[in-house]
């Protein structure tokens, strides 16, 4: 909805804050704080779940402002549409069914690498934490894209479309150039940042297995 009505900047703003939410609970509900206990990979996924409550309350709550009431008459419209529920399923399952594929897929993978020790599941999870740097920017980049081709195709302007693809590329080669310097002229640095002064072997074996991954 927000990205309809091109307003990216409230979903910016309602997940940095329940990304701080989960910051704060995860050290809270991990590691026990005073009175709170330490739950560990509980109180990891009890912040989790409390950040995404968060985001959705306070998406929800905006989209029912009396701003929005009053420009998109937004009240009026929740309910069910047929015609554009049956589209939205028609255009939406196939990308839901390949997101449902990429997200298994790394399921799996972890799990086989849960199998092979401490070590390779501790650098698989350094080199995707650090590597998200990479293709996490080129989500948001598709995201602002494609509010701009659904905007100009809705406008019949064909030529804005062109534009946008091409500048999109431009900035993404450009972003994605950048990275492949930093991941191949310092992966040991960048790995290093998660040793929290750490240097047992087994975070040293874990460092030697994710430097050439990060480089892959």
């Amino acid at each position: 909805y927000f990205g309809g009505i091109s307003n990216t900047r409230v979903p910016m703003i309602a997940g940095v804050i329940a990304n701080v939410v989960n910051a704060v609970l995860d050290y809270l509900l991990i590691f026990g704080y005073g009175p709170i206990p330490a739950l560990g990979i509980q109180g990891a996924a009890i912040a989790t779940f409390t950040a995404s409550v968060v985001n959705a309350a306070i998406l929800f709550g905006i989209f029912l402002s009396s701003k929005q009431r009053r420009d998109f008459n937004t009240v009026h419209h929740i309910g069910l549409d047929r015609d554009i529920m049956g589209r939205l399923l028609r255009f939406g399952s196939p990308a839901g069914f390949q997101f449902f594929i990429e997200v298994g897929g790394w399921g799996f993978l972890f799990l086989f690498l849960a199998r092979l020790g401490e070590s390779s599941l501790m650098a698989v999870n350094i080199s995707i934490s650090i590597e998200s740097f990479a293709f996490m920017g080129a989500v948001g980049l598709a995201t602002a894209s494609g509010i701009l081709v659904g905007q100009a195709r809705g406008a019949n302007n064909f030529p804005g479309i062109h534009l946008v693809i091409k500048r999109s590329i431009r900035i993404l080669l450009f972003y994605e150039a950048g990275i492949m310097v930093v991941f191949l002229g310092f992966p040991e640095a960048l790995v290093s940042i998660f040793s929290s002064g750490e240097n047992s072997a087994s975070f040293q074996k874990a460092k030697e297995l994710a430097v050439p991954i990060l480089r892959l």
